[in-house]
């Protein structure tokens, strides 16, 4: 029989960590010539109920326990 595990979080735990964008490495084509990687987007979090943003919004925390799940805007 095959269970599944239902992901769970107690008040504190550490849910996500936010790294900012980083500048890519330039490449090559098929070609040899050179590729620029594109501009890096910027992103923030969104908290919503029972999540608390610490260490200037780059760290995710939950204030209560339960069934965590992430929502895409």
């Amino acid at each position: 029989r095959n269970r599944r595990v239902i992901p769970s979080v107690d008040v504190g735990d550490v849910l996500a960590y936010w790294h900012p964008p980083q500048l890519g490495i330039p490449g090559k084509n098929v070609y040899g010539e050179i590729v620029e990687p594109p501009a890096p987007r910027s992103s923030t979090f969104r908290a919503g109920r029972g999540v608390r943003l610490i260490n200037e919004g780059r760290i995710a925390v939950a204030e209560r326990p339960g069934r965590p799940f992430l929502k895409k805007t």
